[in-house]
């Protein structure tokens, strides 16, 4: 059971009392509880309304493939940044690549998360423009997962307290991502901070992180030079300071990653930035067309590549955003755009208390024919029927009768549109409610989403297993319309951490018609072994069979090729049965199989792994497709599946 499944079941059973006594912690005041955002709930401008902030992302170049695992991309993005942290592009613009750890010390019994002292430990991790967040008491070596997205964990090796523990964190779909130590002062001048050191997808892919290092710096003595993949492929950014002024990307099967980390003349895409003052003014691509922005006062306008004048300006008004955690960021005031339209922005905060930031989540927008929609978020007292009240698990403070301890849902609890319809949604606990006693006024602690209404007044109800991941929904019938009720289910496979790569992954998905597919995974990369849908008309639940190999990629040495890392788990072959039943070994009829097996090249060099071909086998015919790819990993060419041919080039 996950830690926040846990305090969820101990609060149903009811609020417990702890004895008083003189080590008893005495009422202190409002508090919040309010894990930073985790999701995005974004206007129609772009603009998140959890935090006020622009939400953008901009593929300056790539490698390897859209979507292929092992390819690389650096994308410009805005982010919520640690405090004392510079940048990779200037002011707003971040990068896809910084992943960040930061550490700071609570004090968890007594509520106290925001003044960087105490025996415990904050720990988050920055990735993508969100974060999530864990907390761990100082006498204990586990952590506690506080966002309410599906499960993730986090581990450490070494010693917390010095700041030379290497942190691991575990995404919901097993990928393992390992940060340098906290102490090196990587990427704050404020608080401890680490950069990411090695990414594992599940597949086995290996992502590498080299770092120029300044030991001599107050802070942000780390800058990204390069990433490597296991596939092949290199990301180089080269720069000075924290800004990065140019970026290539490389096959390395091609040519081995220069020693000095410095873009050759003969990279197959290079792209330049160009600052002001530290802004960035330029983005020219492997293209050479060049994408502006322009400063004035407090706007930002962004100007497409052949234009003169923004396509959009975002207004920051001079306001800015942070929260507890000691992240910051820019707060959208106004936006126009070329076409005519506009939007105006209002925010909602949370209850103030003393001595904290400020936490903004949701508001209104309205548009240029004065079109309004309300976005709420809710902060509902924590219950605290008790004296003193606890809530046990979940890194929760004591919660004392009298005080004032104020939730902030993960997201919007009503959206109304400028007609005046209502979404509504629900964020706390069913459980723990039933349990409290009758005379609690406060009965809501605040989880993952519980429940949603549409503005028609049909409500749907979500259940979660111990995978934090949707098990059961049911769309209840409007009122008056003699419908039944929809019901989903799904169940997952969650035990120890060799569970990792699949605990996300449904093992079974039954539909509001109580038809059910089956699926089995291997743990070793998550992969599907088995598909098994439910039955025909024949009685026969038809299967799909799924095989996987090791290969490793092949990379030039100067020389010759040697591999390029540990080895990557592939999808070598797939099998179904056209219409008889699926055994063990194949199927209940003869000649009933259809085989499709895939072709990635030999075990030699130069190869990145790329599907190089497959041959689709019904037991009587055989048709072979080839594709071909460019340096860059983009597919060029693909073959009509041909029966005479022997083999892909």
């Amino acid at each position: 059971m996950s830690a926040l499944a846990a305090l969820f079941t101990i609060a149903a059973a009811a609020a417990q009392t702890v004895s008083g006594g003189a080590g008893d912690p005495q009422p202190s005041g409002p508090r919040r509880i309010s894990a930073p955002a985790e999701k995005y709930t974004v206007s129609p401008g772009g603009v998140d309304m959890r935090t006020g902030m622009f939400v953008y992302k901009q593929t300056d170049i790539s490698i390897g493939g859209e979507g292929e695992s092992g390819g690389l991309s650096l994308d410009r993005i805005t982010a919520p940044n640690p405090y004392g942290h510079l940048t990779p592009f200037g002011g707003m613009f971040s990068s896809n690549w910084e992943i960040m750890l930061t550490d700071k010390r609570i004090d968890i019994f007594r509520g106290l998360n925001d003044d960087n002292s105490g025996p415990d430990y904050r720990i988050r991790i920055f990735f993508g423009g969100r974060s999530e967040t864990f907390s761990g008491y100082g006498n204990q070596t586990g952590f506690i997962q506080m966002s309410q997205n599906p499960l993730t964990s986090l581990t450490y090796t070494g010693d917390r307290a010095s700041g030379t523990a290497l942190y691991t964190f575990t995404a919901t779909d097993g990928t393992a991502v390992t940060f340098r130590p906290v102490a090196g002062m990587d990427c704050s001048a404020q608080i401890r901070c680490a950069y990411v050191s090695t990414i594992v997808e599940p597949d086995g892919t290996l992502l590498s992180f080299d770092y120029d290092y300044d030991a001599a710096a107050v802070g942000n003595r780390a800058r990204l030079r390069s990433i490597t993949s296991s596939r092949g492929y290199a990301l180089v950014l080269e720069g000075g300071g924290n800004l990065t002024t140019k970026a290539c990307v490389l096959n390395l099967t091609q040519a081995p990653l220069p020693a000095n980390r410095l873009c050759p003349a003969n990279a197959p895409a290079t792209v330049t930035y160009s600052y002001s003052g530290g802004q960035l003014t330029g983005v020219t691509t492997a293209s050479n067309v060049t994408q502006s922005f322009t400063y004035s006062a407090n706007n930002v306008g962004f100007v497409k590549p052949g234009q003169s004048t923004p396509w959009l300006t975002n207004s920051y008004g001079g306001n800015g955003g942070g929260d507890e955690d000691f992240a910051s960021w820019s707060i959208v005031g106004a936006q126009s755009f070329a076409d005519g339209q506009s939007y105006t922005y209002s925010y909602d905060y949370a209850p103030e208390i003393d001595g904290k930031p400020d936490v903004l989540a949701g508001g209104s927008y309205t548009d240029a024919l004065a079109h309004k929609t309300i976005v709420r978020f809710d902060f509902p007292l924590m219950p605290n029927a008790t004296n003193p009240g606890y809530v046990f698990g979940g890194g929760y403070p004591y919660v004392n009768f009298g005080d004032l301890v104020y939730q902030v849902t993960p997201g919007p609890t009503q959206i109304i549109d400028p007609l005046d319809r209502k979404t509504t949604f629900d964020y706390c606990d069913r459980v723990a409610a039933a349990g409290y006693p009758s005379y609690e006024r406060n009965r809501c602690v605040v989880g993952r989403l519980q429940s949603f209404t549409d503005p028609e007044g049909a409500k749907t109800d979500l259940y979660y297993d111990a995978s934090r991941t949707v098990s059961k929904a049911v769309r209840h019938a409007k009122v008056g319309s003699n419908q039944e009720d929809i019901t989903t289910l799904a169940t997952h496979s969650c035990g120890d951490a060799s569970l990792a790569k699949i605990c996300a992954k449904p093992t079974s998905v039954t539909d509001a018609r109580q038809r059910t597919t089956d699926y089995a995974y291997d743990p070793a990369h998550g992969g599907v072994l088995t598909e098994t849908g439910p039955a025909g008309a024949n009685g026969v639940r038809p299967q799909t069979r799924y095989s996987y190999a090791q290969r490793t990629a092949w990379i030039a040495n100067g020389t010759g090729w040697v591999a390029a890392g540990p080895p990557v788990w592939l999808l070598v072959r797939k099998s179904l049965c056209k219409v008889g039943a699926a055994t063990a070994v194949g199927c209940a009829v003869a000649g009933d199989e259809i085989v499709t097996i895939y072709d990635y090249g030999p075990d030699a060099g130069p190869n990145n792994l790329r599907l190089r071909g497959m041959v689709v086998d019904d037991g009587g015919l055989s048709l072979r497709t080839c594709y071909a790819y460019d340096t860059l990993g983009n597919k060029i060419s693909e073959t009509k599946p041909r029966a005479s041919l022997g083999s892909c080039p």
